[in-house]
């Protein structure tokens, strides 16, 4: 049998709507499907606005447990009398300040002694205790919350994928079943994936630096601007490889939905695969498609 009765196992040449296809996503296509993805979640926005909620209480809590280390420290280190201390600051300020700062050192023994410093700790840590447990509770509630309209969202976006792909021209899908596999598969769990990064911990995350920042004031003013200063270079190198991280990822799912059409390619032919000796070509091209 001559050579050229081989036929070719090479990968099929792309058509110029694929190449368009495949392209990374420009900016105003990722906003478009942004707003595409709000309006997935609209009709679960009651569960998503709950453990947006929780998110919030667990960036109180965590900001609170943050802030009861000091009176820890006052006690422990520096061995003075939170009552007397919480009543010189009452006396510095007015307002409903004045009167809960007041109401918090009822709450600690006058006394300045061993025993009575002890009973103040006991407190303290009671108190931060409870608070973490709240936080838990919060945070529970708040990834369930998210994770089930996640879910939801997903369940919605499969239905509709699938109605679509119910009424698409058979010319159409003629040789392109694998970047439709592709997207049922892979593209969704981004789309989950995303759906609950960015109402889980992107939007409770900016709360928590909010609170630890007002906390970090309250504790040193001074220290915590000139901290600030290096700000811009953080935000700057996050920004950075932020953009890296997004173009990587628009790249692998082009990648995988192009491995799969290989392997479909590879599957349907392997009797002409396996006629010519043609496995470890196979596989070498898969090797490349998966770089």
């Amino acid at each position: 049998m001559s050579q050229a009765a081989v036929p070719s196992l090479e990968p099929r040449r792309r058509t110029a709507d694929e190449k368009k296809r495949d392209r990374a996503v420009s900016k105003q296509a990722a906003k478009a499907a942004f707003w595409r993805m709000l309006r997935l979640v609209y009709p679960h926005r009651r569960a998503m606005a709950w453990g947006l909620i929780f998110g919030v209480g667990v960036a109180f809590t965590y900001a609170a447990s943050l802030a009861g280390l000091l009176p820890v420290m006052k006690v422990v280190v520096d061995e003075q009398n939170l009552h007397a201390i919480l009543l010189q600051r009452a006396e510095h300020t007015t307002g409903w300040a004045a009167m809960a700062l007041t109401w918090l050192a009822g709450l600690f023994p006058v006394a300045d002694t061993p025993g009575s410093r002890m009973t103040s700790l006991i407190i303290v840590l009671s108190a931060l205790i409870t608070i973490n447990l709240v936080g838990n509770v919060c945070r529970t509630l708040s990834q369930y919350l998210v994770l089930y309209a996640s879910h939801r969202v997903v369940m919605d976006l499969r239905r509709a994928l699938y109605r679509k792909a119910l009424h698409i021209p058979l010319n159409q899908l003629q040789g392109d079943v694998a970047s439709t596999v592709s997207q049922f598969l892979s593209d969704v769990r981004e789309v989950f994936l995303g759906v609950g990064t960015f109402f889980g911990k992107f939007a409770r995350e900016p709360f928590k630096a909010v609170s630890v920042l007002a906390v970090a004031l309250w504790f040193d003013a001074r220290l915590t601007i000139f901290a600030l200063t290096i700000a811009p270079i953080a935000v700057g190198l996050l920004w950075y490889f932020g953009r890296i991280i997004r173009k990587a990822a628009t790249r692998l799912l082009q990648g995988y939905g192009q491995m799969l059409g290989a392997l479909e390619e590879s599957l349907q032919g392997v009797d002409t695969v396996k006629v010519y000796g043609r496995e470890a070509t196979e596989r070498r091209r898969l090797w490349r498609l998966e770089r």
